[in-house]
């Protein structure tokens, strides 16, 4: 088995989502990732009787709820024939990603329809899916997966997020783009806040060209220098900063990893690229922006974010980088 597969095997076992964990004696069960071992899962080896790896069945006791089995009947053609479509996308070797997510109700109807999570096991990705059980801080979650990423480039990404068929080839594009200006870029996303927001007149405060709640945004430019990010997508690199386990609750971690870059040297851009974002429910209908927004204007929803904009202006006070406006939350003064 070469190491790509291994990798693909590996997190395909971690990503069972919505199944319950009961296998028959001598079959190992997937092993969820939360706060507590993210970097255990990586030393986990293939455990047969939990997936299917090139024919092998699953062997599971009466009452117990397997993975599905999408898996191919030959993965390691598969594998290369996805390999060479991957190639001939965007020419040369491809490159290769970890993806990084927290799942919730919305996966199943959302990333867990994009093309690239459903050809996972036959693709060179990684995809650590995170369970929060316990409603650890988002950017501790990240944190942790960020340290334990096989691949320069890492895609931290929302559950409630679907890739359209085609994000691989135009992620290379876009990419190669913004490095071919800033190889040394700090933090890339498909949402965020122009730097020039709001002191150039007729600058949007939202650049972007993702489609949310079904409405489609044309305020997108590529190249563009942001100075916050939505968090619905998030893509750092190897020399990109850490994102900040102490940060609470699950707001402003899109900003707060822009000024870390900021701080370090490092400029942000608008990765200008379609995802649809808040598309479907649980129940696999529209989700409503009204529904959404009585959420979020909620007392415990303002609560939250109020902790979080405490720690934040605590944090970045001294750095004189505000104002600071974001998608949603804006950080005007200490």
């Amino acid at each position: 088995m070469t190491r790509a597969m291994h990798m693909a095997v590996v997190f395909l076992m971690a990503a069972t989502l919505g199944q319950a964990n009961q296998c028959s004696a001598g079959s190992e069960c997937p092993t969820d990732i939360n706060s507590n071992n993210v970097a255990s899962l990586l030393e986990t080896k293939p455990q047969t009787g939990v997936f299917n790896d090139g024919g092998e069945g699953k062997h599971c006791s009466s009452g117990c709820e397997c993975p599905s089995d999408d898996s191919p009947k030959h993965p390691m053609l598969m594998l290369q024939t996805n390999l060479q479509m991957h190639k001939l996308e965007v020419g040369g070797e491809a490159p290769t990603i970890t993806f990084v997510t927290v799942t919730d109700e919305s996966f199943q109807t959302n990333l867990g329809v994009s093309l690239l999570w459903q050809q996972r096991d036959t693709l060179p990705h990684e995809w650590l899916v995170l369970k929060n059980d316990e409603g650890a801080g988002i950017s501790k979650l990240y944190a942790q997966a960020q340290s334990v990423a096989h691949h320069r480039l890492v895609v931290f990404l929302h559950p409630d997020v679907t890739l359209p068929d085609d994000w691989y080839a135009n992620f290379r594009s876009k990419l190669a783009q913004i490095e071919a200006a800033d190889p040394n870029w700090g933090v890339l996303g498909t949402a965020g806040v122009p730097v020039l927001y709001p002191d150039t007149p007729g600058t949007p405060k939202i650049a972007s060209s993702i489609k949310s709640f079904g409405n489609k945004f044309n305020t997108g430019a590529d190249n563009l220098p942001v100075q916050s990010l939505d968090e619905h997508l998030l893509v750092l690199r190897a020399g990109s900063p850490k994102f900040d386990p102490n940060l609470p609750g699950f707001d402003l971690y899109g900003t707060d990893i822009v000024l870390s870059a900021r701080q370090a040297g490092l400029k942000s851009y608008l990765l200008n690229l379609n995802v649809m974002h808040k598309a479907k429910d649980a129940d696999d209908k529209p989700v409503m922006r009204k529904n959404w927004l009585s959420k979020v204007h909620s007392a415990d929803y303002q609560k939250r974010g109020s902790v979080t904009k405490a720690y934040m202006q605590n944090k970045w006070c001294a750095s004189k980088f505000f104002p600071v406006y974001g998608t949603f939350y804006d950080l005007l003064e200490c």
